[in-house]
C-alpha cells in the first residue's frame, strides 16, 4: 500500500506525497514539504549571499573543462568521446589557422542544419560568423588582403 501523506518535520502540516522532494541519489522523501524547503532556502540565501557567490565561483573554476563538455552535448548533442576524439584528430590545433586551441576552444557548427564541423580558435569562429559563413564574402577577403599585401 502506497503513503499518500506524510507530516513535515518542520511545519507539523500533514500533506498529501507529492507535496514532498526526492532526496538527492534516493527514492525516499525529504522530511520537510516543498514550501518549508523552499523558505529555508531562501532565508539561507539572502542571509548568505556572498558565501553562495564564492561557492558558484569556486565551483566554477575547477569544473571548467566538465561544464564545457556538459554545454557542447547540450547545444550540440556531441559526447566526451565525441570531442576528445575530434579534438585528438586535430592534434589540439584549430581546424583553420592551425593554432594550439588550449584556451580559445569553440565547437564549429552549421547554422543552417546543426551539424558539428570542426573545432576553432575563438578569432576564426567570430570570422565565419561575422561572414555568415559565405564563401563569396571570405573570397572578397582573399583578394582584398592579396591586393593591399
Amino acid at each position: 500500500m502506497d503513503i499518500v501523506t506524510k507530516i513535515c518535520t518542520k511545519c507539523n502540516i500533514e500533506k498529501e506525497i507529492e507535496n514532498f522532494a526526492f532526496r538527492k541519489r534516493s527514492k525516499n522523501k525529504q522530511a520537510w514539504c516543498k514550501d518549508c524547503s523552499s523558505e529555508n532556502n531562501k532565508l539561507w540565501y539572502l542571509n548568505n549571499k556572498e558565501r553562495k557567490g564564492d561557492y558558484g565561483k569556486a565551483y566554477n573554476q575547477s569544473h571548467v573543462y566538465e561544464m564545457r563538455l556538459t554545454r557542447y552535448k547540450r547545444r550540440y548533442g556531441i559526447s566526451r568521446e565525441d570531442f576528445e576524439r575530434m579534438l585528438s584528430s586535430q592534434n589540439g590545433l584549430c581546424g583553420i589557422c592551425k593554432c594550439s586551441l588550449e584556451d580559445s576552444l569553440v565547437v564549429d557548427h552549421n547554422h543552417k542544419n546543426g551539424k558539428v564541423r570542426e573545432l576553432l580558435c575563438y578569432k576564426c569562429n567570430t570570422g565565419l560568423g561575422l561572414v555568415d559563413d559565405n564563401i563569396e564574402i571570405l573570397q572578397k577577403f582573399k583578394e582584398y588582403i592579396k591586393k593591399h599585401d
